[in-house]
């Protein structure tokens, strides 16, 4: 594989994984999502992961929106009540993988080599602007 096409493969890759990273970038949802995860697949309501916490309910209503919409946990309701879930889907195995992808690709990318050129590095950001239309 020519080494830009690595490169586009790679911003490719990591651009489609951003609303991951965004969601797991926030440490207050690291925690909401470490008690999801303990509390297994039966899930855990809002009242409840508010309790003995330092937010508010309104604040972890958001922080699990954000979770579930880069679709790292899952709800089901039961009567009136809504009980979030970690969903141990693809989308973590997803970021394992592109990790592994990116540490395989910079070993194969001879750094050195690449043309550093100014033309040459507009043709990759007009490429890579491609992926984020």
């Amino acid at each position: 594989m020519e080494q830009n096409e690595i490169i586009l493969e790679i911003f490719s890759n990591v651009y489609n994984a951003i609303p991951i990273l965004q969601a797991l970038g926030d440490k207050e949802r690291l925690f909401i999502l470490l008690k999801l995860i303990y509390a297994g697949p039966d899930g855990i309501s809002v009242k409840n992961l508010a309790h003995n916490s330092w937010l508010s309910r309104p604040a972890i209503s958001h922080h699990l929106k954000v979770l579930k919409d880069a679709k790292i946990i899952t709800s089901r309701k039961e009567g009136t009540m809504i009980y979030y879930y970690f969903d141990p889907s693809d989308k973590m195995e997803y970021v394992q993988n592109l990790t592994n992808k990116l540490q395989q690709h910079l070993k194969e990318l001879n750094f050195n080599a690449l043309d550093h050129t100014p033309e040459n590095l507009e043709t990759i950001i007009s490429k890579a602007v491609e992926f984020t239309k």
